[in-house]
């Protein structure tokens, strides 16, 4: 599923997902100057909904250049976020 966020907060809505099969891989790719954070919640939708979402950042931290990484248990949701810069971060999940 790939998306291309070019402007804003990227973590204003969290993406809901039903990852139940395991391993996925998220790759990130964040424009030169810019930073990504990928975070992902095992929390319920309906948590989730309410704000109520516990977040866990990937394995990988805040990543600058092209980054994968494989998530081995299912999650409900991800997020992802730009803590520094103004460029464009593209993400695609395979699973």
């Amino acid at each position: 599923m790939p998306i291309n966020t070019s402007n804003g907060d990227v973590t204003s809505i969290p993406r809901m997902l039903q990852l139940t099969d395991s391993p996925a891989t998220i790759t990130v790719k964040p424009d030169v100057g810019t930073t990504a954070l990928v975070e992902f919640s095992t929390t319920s939708f309906s948590d989730i909904r309410k704000g109520q979402a516990i977040w866990q950042p990937w394995p990988a931290g805040t990543v600058s250049t092209l980054t994968t990484d494989a998530l081995l248990s299912p999650i409900s949701a991800i997020k992802i976020s730009r803590p520094s810069g103004s460029g464009n971060v593209h993400w695609e999940i395979n699973q």
